[in-house]
């Protein structure tokens, strides 16, 4: 049934993606299968590995050994026919996930190359202003016909009783959540410790009210006063909050006020409006979601979409193209020896204002889906970047902290060795930000996961990742002791200093080979 609907190319993405998941399910299963009698496969072959090479031309064995040969021969066949069968429905069922995949792909470039009526032509504008209308007059509707069938004289105590706890919380948290965390984790300390409750400090500036935002959704929802269109509008609050909290937040970390320079160690006249320019297009990205949500549940979305979404992505192009000019500065050069040179956020400086310029170009000419599958991509990949140069920033400075060193040493293997890690990591984030469907990126990793066959041999990568884990615990290893010998052991000895740091570097090498 699969291969047939594959092989008419004529399927909804919905249905692809229903027979896409069983396939999937019956693939694990085989690859499950295909170890199937394995252990014995092996105990067979060494029987016949034991008995001997076949005799060659012209020479011959004892008969008991040729029918028990064949005997085996004849085990090993039977034993090993349930793992080939397996291997072949494998191999079947991945050919037909990547077909799956390859007309999903197609379906989804279709959609986004797909033209709607230009916004530019004044003809558009009236049904769509008349459906944004019967929306909200909808919406209205829809509250008071819930008002009045949930009156507060309704008997539904525990409900009520559930809004009010919700909205209680969500109303202390705004309210007293931020003194309340000082009052029970103070910033009085000192050392590495420092620098950890000023990072929970500064994550807890963004969690208590993305907390809060979610407990006054979840109140508000409880009360069930809201009809159809007011409910999908309200299951994005959640998210579009969270957009709006989590981007003000890296705003105030790179752009901060002060004499701080901030990661991208600008001057006080390019973070100031900076840290605006970022707040101000954090809440349009923020809100963009919940309006667009609204926009399609009315009546001719695609079409009242495509007009009035096209003051948005004209505003949040304005606005990305001037934060991408403000990123294109150089560094202050006041930023003491740690001063970058600046070139790479030139480069992206450069990028986003092509973004910013191409954007309200293809959505006047009706491809409003490519430009919202360029602009909100690139805005989230910038929130992205910053927190990875955020927790880079934070690793360095505490692998200063630990192993002492100074403050131009920034670039130790740890703190490289953590910059890639988090650049890994961020990998299957951008591609689900970049449109990759989860099921596709699930497949790349499955892919990946089964290692790269050479002969008889199969390389996995977890005998690479095992690798890195061991290397990495031995080199934190060396490290703390290599500390430990240059603070507190070596000074107490009677040897010179040149003599204490050889004997340092000489441990350090050796733990570096020891960790290899």
């Amino acid at each position: 049934r699969t291969e047939m609907l594959l092989l008419r190319n004529q399927a909804r993405p919905f249905a692809i993606e229903r027979q896409r998941a069983e396939i999937a399910a019956w693939r694990d299963i085989f690859a499950d299968a295909m170890g199937e009698n394995s252990d014995r496969l092996e105990t067979v072959a060494s029987q016949i590995a034991a008995l001997g090479p076949l005799p060659a031309d012209g020479e011959t064995e004892a008969s008991a050994i040729t029918e028990r040969r064949e005997a085996l021969i004849d085990q090993r066949d039977t034993l090993a026919a349930p793992g080939l069968l397996a291997a072949e429905a494998h191999a079947r069922a991945s050919g037909m996930i990547r077909e799956a995949e390859t007309q999903l792909r197609d379906r989804q470039n279709e959609t986004l190359m797909a033209a709607s009526p230009t916004p530019l032509n004044p003809a558009n504008w009236p049904p769509a202003i008349s459906q944004l209308w019967t929306g909200i007059t909808e919406i209205g509707a829809e509250f008071s016909a819930g008002l009045a069938a949930n009156s507060p004289t309704a008997d539904d105590t525990r409900r009520l009783s559930e809004a009010i706890l919700a909205l209680g919380a969500a109303l202390f948290l705004f309210v007293r959540g931020r003194s309340a965390w000082r009052r029970f984790f103070p910033r009085d300390h000192e050392g590495a410790s420092q620098e950890v409750y000023r990072f929970l400090d500064t994550v807890a500036e963004a969690l208590i009210p993305l907390i809060g935002l979610v407990a006054l959704t979840y109140g508000i929802a409880t009360l069930d006063i809201f009809g159809r269109l007011a409910e999908a509008v309200l299951a994005t609050v959640p998210m579009a909050g969270g957009i709006i909290i989590l981007s003000g937040w890296l705003g105030r970390q790179f752009f901060p006020s002060g004499d701080n320079f901030g990661p991208l160690q600008f001057d006080a006249a390019v973070r100031v409006p900076a840290q605006r320019v970022a707040l101000l297009l954090a809440w349009l990205t923020g809100l963009s979601l919940p309006f667009d949500v609204f926009l399609s549940t009315v009546e001719n979305a695609n079409d009242t979409i495509s007009v009035l979404n096209f003051p948005v992505i004209i505003v949040l192009s304005v606005v990305l193209f001037r934060l991408a000019t403000l990123l294109r500065h150089a560094p202050s050069e006041d930023a003491g020896p740690t001063r970058s040179l600046g070139r790479t956020r030139r480069v992206i400086g450069r990028l986003v204002q092509g973004v910013a310029l191409v954007s309200p170009v293809l959505a006047a000419t009706g491809y409003l889906t490519a430009a919202e599958h360029l602009v909100f991509p690139t805005i989230l990949t910038l929130g992205v970047l910053g927190v990875l140069i955020y927790l880079q920033a934070l690793t360095a400075r505490l692998h200063e902290m630990i192993f002492g060193q100074t403050e131009n040493d920034n670039y130790g293997l740890i703190p490289v060795f953590t910059g890639f890690v988090l650049l890994l990591l961020s990998g299957p984030i951008l591609a689900l930000i970049w449109g990759v469907r989860t099921d596709e990126l699930i497949e790349y990793w499955v892919r990946f996961t089964e290692g790269v066959q050479f002969g008889e041999t199969r390389i996995s990568p977890s005998d690479f990742m095992w690798f890195i884990v061991i290397f990495t615990v031995g080199y934190l290893l060396t490290q703390f002791v290599k500390s430990t010998l240059k603070m507190s052991v070596l000074p107490r000895t009677k040897l010179d200093l040149g003599a204490q740091n050889a004997i340092v570097a000489g441990f350090g090498y050796v733990g570096v080979f020891l960790a290899g």
